[in-house]
């Protein structure tokens, strides 16, 4: 019997929605499968990705450096075996003591830090240091309960600007990577329209609109270009729009990672979800 499309229809991939720095163990990005036949039965842990992943490292594979706008969010993702998680903060320039973010006791299994950089700033403040600026590193740290490294994540503080469109997607590894593409190319509507001739003349018996974007990233090196093309054939990518995460339709089929110069990822995207409109 074939399993594979019931363990597929078990997995749930989405965006953390956290409105502060803390740890999430998310219920449907690893599941316990059974098979039995008879009295005979197997038990194994499947992700939802492609890539094999272990304990005590990043399920990403994010470049070492990347962009965060200041209020922006952010995940990484983790398996710990038992014992205690900790997520600390920090920002370059400013004293090596690290300030701490969020703490998890007795973590077992996969667990999810979300970053909220505004909460992040906030822990900042009430330690007595300054934020990061724009253009600034901050260096965020999953520790285990021995202070031992799992993952390091750096972000470069990324400019306000209303072009800025934070994307996220299902990657490799079964989680949620996150970046900020920088330019929007172009923004605009297709507009489809059902009609019939009447003996009054044509009638309009539906109308709908689809939101397209064309958005371009920085120029960036060839590993950055390696993950963002994950972007393309994910099967979920979102838009962070007003603290709510939008379903994307990718129309964008082929992207070049390697060219003479730095590149720049362009794609083009629509909202899934078409707006209706009234009608005769």
């Amino acid at each position: 019997m074939n399993v594979a499309g019931y363990a597929q229809g078990q997995f749930e991939v989405a965006p953390l929605r956290t409105v502060q720095c803390t740890f999430v163990a998310p219920p449907k990005r690893i599941v316990n499968l059974t098979v039995g036949s008879g009295s005979t039965r197997s038990t194994t842990r499947l992700n939802a990705g492609i890539r094999t992943i272990y304990s005590y490292e990043k399920l990403s594979a994010s470049p070492e450096t990347r962009t965060i706008g200041p209020e922006e969010s952010d995940e990484i993702a983790v398996i710990a075996e038992g014992g205690t998680l900790k997520a600390v903060a920090v920002v370059a320039g400013t004293p090596a003591t690290p300030v701490t973010l969020a703490t998890k006791n007795d973590a077992d299994g996969l667990h999810v830090f979300g970053l909220k950089m505004a909460d992040m700033r906030a822990k900042l403040r009430a330690a007595g240091l300054r934020e990061p600026t724009e253009g600034e590193i901050v260096t965020v740290r999953i520790l285990d309960g021995e202070d031992e490294e799992m993952a390091c994540q750096r972000y470069r503080v990324a400019p306000t600007g209303e072009q800025n469109v934070r994307i996220c997607w299902w990657n490799g590894y079964g989680q949620i990577d996150y970046h900020t593409m920088r330019c929007v190319l172009s923004n605009g509507y297709d507009i489809r329209k059902e009609r019939v001739y009447t003996a009054d003349g044509y009638r309009t018996t539906g109308c709908s609109r689809e939101n397209r974007l064309s958005l371009a990233s920085d120029f960036v090196n060839r590993e950055t270009m390696e993950w963002l093309s994950g972007i393309a054939v994910a099967p979920g990518v979102w838009m962070e729009q007003n603290y709510a995460f939008v379903p994307l339709d990718v129309l964008t089929e082929t992207v070049t990672t390697v060219s003479e110069t730095l590149s720049q990822l362009q794609l083009t995207v629509r909202k899934s979800a078409r707006e209706i409109y009234q009608h005769q």
